[in-house]
């Protein structure tokens, strides 16, 4: 899926991940399910719908564009496999961050330093589904796969706010 960006759009969506490693292929398999949303009319042509992949240093370019960012991923939190859970990355203490996993070591070091040298979105979420295998070659486990209509309408939720 390519990257679908336009500079006067004040809310984004940032998916995460890697399709061919499982479980954490869920965020663009979401943000596939809200391309469907979108061309059917059930969501604002407003918003942004970006996959990122797995190159989050991108988040360093896109960031700074939004009021209200979005950011998808399979991230272990210490719940059973599909829960899905917010997290206010602004709001975020250092213990919290301890207890995320996003698989992306530089994740957080990352949004500091977007936060030093321009600036982070007013609003800046992370929607994170706790993943269960994410091995190369592996579809999407049954746990996720059967909860893509809930991870849609819940992100969906999050942008009418």
């Amino acid at each position: 899926m390519c990257i679908e960006s336009n500079d006067n759009n004040p809310k984004a969506v940032i998916a995460i991940g890697n399709p061919l490693k499982g479980d954490d292929a869920v965020s663009i398999r979401v943000l596939e399910r809200l391309h469907e949303e979108m061309k059917a009319g059930n969501l604002s042509e407003g918003i942004d719908l970006l996959d990122i992949g797995s190159r989050v240093i991108e988040l360093m370019h896109h960031l700074p564009k939004y009021e209200t960012v979005i950011i998808m991923d399979a991230v272990k939190f210490g719940a059973d496999t599909g829960v899905a859970q917010v997290f206010d990355l602004r709001a975020l203490e250092p213990k919290e961050k301890g207890n995320l996993d996003p698989h992306h070591p530089d994740l957080f070091q990352l949004l500091e330093m977007t936060d030093r040298f321009e600036r982070l979105p007013e609003q800046l979420l992370l929607f994170a589904m706790e993943p269960g295998p994410m091995e190369l070659g592996e579809p999407l486990s049954c746990s996720l796969e059967n909860k893509m209509d809930e991870y849609t309408k819940a992100v969906m939720e999050l942008l009418r706010d």
